[in-house]
């Protein structure tokens, strides 16, 4: 009995895994105020987890400009806002303004069904996936660059090496660098 209990509860959590993908993800639209589904226009998506409350995020914000200034014409670039406790209008004024300061979508992740696909665990924190075949692999998740607090005293930066080798056709040089950050709930 115990064993059919198992097999059942593997069963569901292995469907509802493979129900919701990179390709066919939706998320709350903070400047269209809806749910969409992502537009990926090239074959390379870059997910940037930040928030409005963890400090580590504001320390990155420019960064995060920098990175989107540099690749949007050639990437995707998705910022999403996994820290969304119930909005209230300080929050959702906060937010509002860091949708408009990031030149890029700007998207709350409600029931955090992208930091789970995408396996973030903290903001700020990035994934970045490649359209191989069609079908969306991630390529890379964590840290921006080694150095979460000066950004001057950054020596690697990780979603850069990363963006580079995958435009040219090169393997990822990262796969995975733990960021610092506040975890997301």
């Amino acid at each position: 009995m115990k064993l059919l209990s198992l097999l059942t509860i593997i069963t569901f959590f292995s469907f509802y895994s493979q129900a919701q993908t990179i390709g066919d993800l939706s998320l709350w639209d903070v400047q269209k105020e809806d749910i969409v589904t992502l537009n990926k226009k090239h074959d390379i998506s870059v997910f940037v987890f930040t928030s409005t409350d963890c400090p580590y995020d504001q320390l990155y914000e420019t960064r995060i400009q920098e990175l989107i200034d540099q690749y949007q014409s050639k990437v995707n670039f998705f910022i999403v806002n996994a820290h969304t406790p119930r909005q209230n209008k300080e929050n959702s004024k906060d937010t509002k303004a860091q949708a408009k300061r990031l030149d890029a979508p700007y998207y709350l992740d409600l029931d955090h069904t992208a930091k789970q696909i995408l396996g973030i665990q903290k903001s700020p924190e990035i994934a970045i996936a490649k359209l191989d075949k069609g079908k969306w692999d991630i390529v890379y998740r964590g840290a921006i660059d080694d150095s979460p607090q000066v950004a001057d005293d950054a020596t690697v930066n990780y979603a850069q090496a990363v963006l580079n080798n995958l435009l040219q056709n090169k393997p990822a040089p990262h796969s995975y660098e733990r960021a610092a950050g506040c975890r997301i709930r």
